[in-house]
């Protein structure tokens, strides 16, 4: 045995996440959830950042704007803000974090 070699941890923290007998699917779990909160924050995050936030509420406006007239404008405002903000949020993770696979680095 080697005094520089923590021989305790094996994937503890994994383990309280998944719960799994395996390590395999105990890492899985425990990047979905980082993925989850991460992805979470970062659309919250769509809100709060300002030149995000018009840009985004501008380009839904416009949209319902333009679809006004067939009656449904109320509908494609809502709808075109969550779509731009969940591409935003995606175009967040990919950039920090190099994809989910992690074969891309952040640079």
């Amino acid at each position: 045995m080697s005094p520089d070699i923590n021989y305790l941890y094996g994937a503890e923290l994994e383990y309280l996440l998944g719960g799994y007998n395996n390590s395999v699917s105990n890492l899985n779990k425990s990047r979905n959830i980082i993925c989850g909160v991460r992805e979470t924050m970062n659309f919250a995050a769509s809100y709060e950042i300002t030149e995000i936030n018009e840009a985004i509420c501008a380009v839904a406006d416009t949209a319902a704007t333009a679809v006004a007239a067939t009656g449904v404008g109320a509908a494609v405002a809502p709808c075109a803000d969550f779509c731009q903000r969940r591409v935003e949020t995606g175009v967040c993770f990919d950039r920090d974090s190099g994809g989910l696979d992690g074969t891309k680095r952040a640079g």
